[in-house]
């Protein structure tokens, strides 16, 4: 039987503990206030240690798992670039690109297959199968940017037309696609320079539009939207990106207070 630890029990991180045990494998968790170098050496080295904690809670978590543990961790996390993750010290991480759409009160959708890539590849790929949901592995770092490029591009997207018409993302899709477009535009070029070399252009903008599609039905607008554009208006500063979708969506909340 495999050995799996899985750091943070939110949303995704019970989704893919679920899907460890229904795979077959012994789940050890790591909840919040856990003694994490006491419970990893109860476990054998090199087994799959998923870090699903939020966004704001990476460095923090990844500062608790002793170094000869973090080779073997899985990062799920949106908004991840190379530079983060070295700033942390993690030199070749496995990295779970993931296209699902896990809400508390919302039906799971599928909105891309994940796109997975690292030495436990295999590993979410079963979990991912258990679970039922497609997931790709990637055969190259420059599969990988790409893919992170676009799952910025999406979530930024969306959030930045949410903050200048709250729609539904299929009443922009009919409603207004050359703004879509020019969103989804912006979003690349910013999710470019973070991940710091260019990408197809192509591949990742139909990428973006694909999963768009997909959440047709859904608001366009999370409740992080407004820290997530006044946190990209100044990466595009920092990185000297004219961007004017994206700087009219700031200008929106600088008059809504």
């Amino acid at each position: 039987m495999q050995d799996v630890v899985v750091m943070g029990l939110g949303e995704m991180g019970q989704f893919m503990a679920g899907g460890a045990l229904r795979a077959g494998a012994r789940v050890t968790p790591l909840v919040r206030g856990a003694d994490v170098g006491a419970v990893l050496s109860t476990v054998a080295e090199g087994v799959p240690l998923w870090c699903a904690v939020g966004e704001s809670d990476l460095e923090g978590a990844v500062g608790t798992i002793p170094a000869e543990r973090r080779r073997d961790v899985i990062l799920v996390q949106n908004g991840l670039f190379p530079g983060r993750w070295h700033a942390l010290g993690l030199s070749d991480p496995t990295v779970a690109v993931v296209w699902t759409n896990r809400k508390r009160v919302l039906p799971t959708v599928v909105l891309r297959p994940t796109a997975v890539y690292g030495r436990h590849a295999a590993h979410v790929a079963a979990v991912h199968g258990a679970l039922d949901v497609p997931c790709v592995t990637l055969e190259s770092e420059r599969a990988l940017g790409e893919e992170l490029v676009a799952k910025f591009g999406l979530i930024l997207a969306v959030n930045l037309l949410g903050v200048l018409s709250a729609r539904t993302v299929g009443e922009w899709l009919s409603g207004a696609p050359e703004e879509v477009a020019a969103a989804v535009e912006e979003s690349r070029r910013l999710g470019e320079a973070l991940l710091g070399e260019k990408t197809h252009a192509g591949t990742v903008e139909r990428a973006i539009h694909t999963a768009l599609e997909s959440m047709a039905p859904l608001p366009a607008r999370g409740r992080t939207a407004g820290a997530r554009v006044r946190e990209a208006i100044g990466l595009a500063g920092e990185h000297g990106l004219a961007l004017p979708l994206l700087e009219r969506a700031a200008e929106c909340l600088a008059k809504s207070g």
